[in-house]
């Protein structure tokens, strides 16, 4: 800041005017500074402008960054995506920005086009795996399903029967494997028909059973399991036979010990016809 001096003390530097020269004006007096207020006011306010104008200027450089940004995204690459053909219609910018992000985080687990196509035709057809017969095997299942369930067969008479249907010993076979059946049972059945139709002793009923395709076993339980009047059995089985030729008592009696029916049985049948 300027110094002050009185208007009576003239500075030290301040020399008189030359004898020859006219005496120069006094010069006004400096103003205090106090009196300066307005001066410095007026140029305060025009540097705080500038300086106002200045940072106003710093912050709305930033502006001018989405045009820069937007160009940049004119001028990336477009990301494309494995497509069958190079001639489908290019995705969304910002679908293929996902599809980007998505595949940099797939590429260590992406299995190539060709690999995927190829995969099914390594599989089983579902139809070997669910059905190893064939369409006659099926046929011949439900055929044995149907003869099962009107009548007692063992597993040999079944098979049999299917093949004097027409089907082939395999398939035959292949489908009464194939069921799940109890031949004690059927052995049961099959000696309660033929009980209903003629009159058989004990023994001749097994043997019957057995020449049906049965088991000793099986036929023998089924048998021992039933409840059947012998001595009636031997009593039906004369009639049966004097109906058919004459007999003696003793002649009656050799033919009904010969179907298996005891000495008591056989007599107990020849006296039922009155011999």
């Amino acid at each position: 800041m300027a110094q002050y001096y009185p208007p009576t003390q003239p500075p030290a530097h301040f020399r008189n005017p030359l004898p020859d020269q006219t005496p120069p004006q006094q010069s006004q007096p400096k103003r205090p500074w106090y009196k300066l207020k307005r001066t410095w006011l007026i140029a305060g306010g025009l540097g705080l402008c500038v300086l106002i104008g200045g940072l106003a200027a710093g912050t709305e450089q930033p502006e001018a960054e989405p045009m820069a940004a937007t160009t940049t995204e004119d001028t990336t690459p477009e990301v494309k995506t494995p497509t069958p053909t190079d001639t489908e219609p290019a995705l969304d910018t910002d679908l293929e920005a996902d599809i980007a992000l998505e595949s940099e985080g797939q590429e260590a687990s992406d299995v190539p086009l060709e690999a995927a196509s190829e995969a099914p035709t390594a599989n089983v057809s579902p139809t070997e795996e669910e059905n190893p017969v064939s369409e006659a095997e099926a046929n011949a299942v439900r055929a044995a399903e149907s003869y099962l369930s009107y009548s007692g067969f063992s597993r040999s008479g079944l098979i049999d029967q299917l093949i004097f249907e027409g089907f082939t010993e395999k398939e035959a076979t292949a489908a009464v494997d194939s069921l799940t059946v109890d031949w004690g049972a059927q052995a049961g059945r099959s000696a309660e028909s033929y009980l209903s139709t003629m009159a058989f002793s004990e023994s001749g009923l097994i043997e019957q059973l057995e020449f049906e395709g049965f088991s000793t076993a099986d036929a023998t339980a089924a048998v021992g399991q039933m409840t059947v009047d012998w001595n009636e059995q031997a009593a039906q089985k004369a009639e049966s036979y004097v109906s058919m030729s004459g007999f003696s008592r003793s002649g009656l009696i050799d033919q009904l010990k010969f179907e298996g029916f005891s000495d008591s049985q056989a007599a107990y049948g020849a006296d039922s016809v009155g011999l």
